[in-house]
């Protein structure tokens, strides 16, 4: 049965043999020193130790800081512009009155005319047998003897034998004429425009209001003040010891009770580590949770020492 526990222990199970076992061991073989009876031993790799020391340390270089003195107001009346000035245009309009015009309704043209002859009735002497001469019988100083008779003939002139007559005559000839006919007029009331329409531009002032407004009587200032430099002592972790392989009492078959098993997985389980089914039996998932609390809370480990179960609360003897 001790042999069976050896070998156990040799493949990495947790359980080892008693310490009866030890005895089996080759001479020369490195033993646990002060072996009690009814435990188990193991070698074990125990982590270094370390141990804290206070130091001090630089936390905040010493220099110069920038101090700004804030600016001062004060509360004052202001008059401030609400609105604006600007320049209002207004078209005005054209201004018309009305008046008497003549206007033409028919414009004045020419026309040309036929004017007929005129005629009056004119009268007029006709000769109706011309002048002559005859000879009479008389006496007088132009008297000549007929060889004949010795009587005296007169060579006398006959006037011309006239008739007055009525004749239509012309007057004034036939004629063209060009008149001139005057353009027609009529007076009415007109509406005329007397006053153009122009652009009027308006100055509109601005508006404006008294307001209570805050006035800087001092501005900001900046200040240089020098900083010390600050230090805080800490504690340092130093390493106090090397890492080492040495006899450590764990569990085996000989005190490896389920029930012992079962407080370990509850304990490991806890602390927030997963040792897998409750279930009494030191496997390997149980193991890997071992391993990780023992490395992580600076315990010796490979196996599931009585130092390990005191840090879970667990009392070996129980």
């Amino acid at each position: 049965m001790k042999r069976i526990s050896m070998a156990l222990v040799s493949a990495g199970v947790m359980l080892a043999p008693g310490v009866g076992s030890a005895q089996t061991l080759q001479a020369g073989a490195e033993l646990p020193p002060n072996p009690k009876a009814g435990e188990c031993y193991a070698r074990v790799h125990v982590p270094s130790q370390t141990r804290d020391v206070a130091k001090r340390v630089l936390v905040q270089e010493g220099g110069d800081e920038l101090v700004a003195q804030k600016a001062e107001y004060r509360w004052v009346m202001k008059e401030v512009e609400v609105e604006a000035a600007f320049e209002r245009v207004e078209v005005v309009p054209a201004r018309f009155e009305m008046q008497r015009r003549q206007v033409v309704i028919e414009p004045s043209r020419e026309v040309v005319e036929v004017a007929p002859a005129e005629y009056e009735v004119a009268t007029e002497k006709v000769m109706v047998r011309e002048a002559y001469q005859t000879w009479k019988p008389g006496t007088g100083p132009i008297q000549r003897y007929d060889s004949a008779t010795g009587e005296i003939m007169c060579l006398v002139e006959v006037p011309a034998e006239y008739r007055t007559v009525k004749r239509k005559v012309v007057k004034r000839p036939a004629r063209v004429e060009r008149k001139t006919i005057p353009a027609k007029t009529e007076t009415i009331n007109v509406k005329v425009m007397v006053e153009p329409p122009r652009v009027r531009r308006i100055k509109i002032p601005a508006k404006t209001k008294q307001v209570r407004v805050q006035e800087q009587v001092r501005p900001v200032a900046i200040s240089r003040r020098p900083i010390p430099a600050k230090y805080e002592t800490v504690l340092e972790t130093v390493k106090a010891g090397e890492g080492r392989v040495e006899w450590r009492p764990i569990l085996c078959e000989t005190n490896a009770k389920p029930d012992l098993i079962k407080d370990v997985q509850r304990a490991l389980e806890r602390a927030g580590y997963n040792p897998g089914p409750i279930d009494g039996i030191l496997g390997r998932t149980t193991m890997d949770a071992v391993h990780q609390y023992q490395t992580r809370n600076g315990l010796a480990r490979d196996f599931l020492t009585i130092e390990t179960m005191q840090s879970l609360g667990i009392d070996p003897q129980s």
